[in-house]
């Protein structure tokens, strides 16, 4: 999953280790394009919390609306921390 990813990227750039790629495989430097790359996918991360956003309030029943909520803000505030890291 591209969040995973990510989580994994900002770890390994915050150690001393060397960052997984998603096939598994290390790299010594990661390159310009692959920060663009995951920049992108954050970037699609927040999207689809706008959206998921949206459709949480929909939600009729307010247990599963409340629930939705939190999951929804959780990833919100996950993607824009991996945002300020990969600043």
């Amino acid at each position: 999953m591209v969040l995973e990813r990510l989580e994994r990227f900002e770890y390994a750039s915050s150690s001393s280790s060397l960052p997984l790629l998603s096939s598994g495989t290390t790299v010594s430097d990661p390159s310009e394009k692959s920060v663009e790359g995951l920049r992108k996918d954050v970037s699609q991360i927040q999207s689809l919390c706008s959206e998921m956003e949206r459709l949480w309030r929909s939600i009729s029943a307010k247990s599963q609306r409340d629930l939705w909520k939190r999951k929804v803000e959780q990833v919100a505030e996950e993607a824009d921390s991996l945002k300020e890291s990969l600043g």
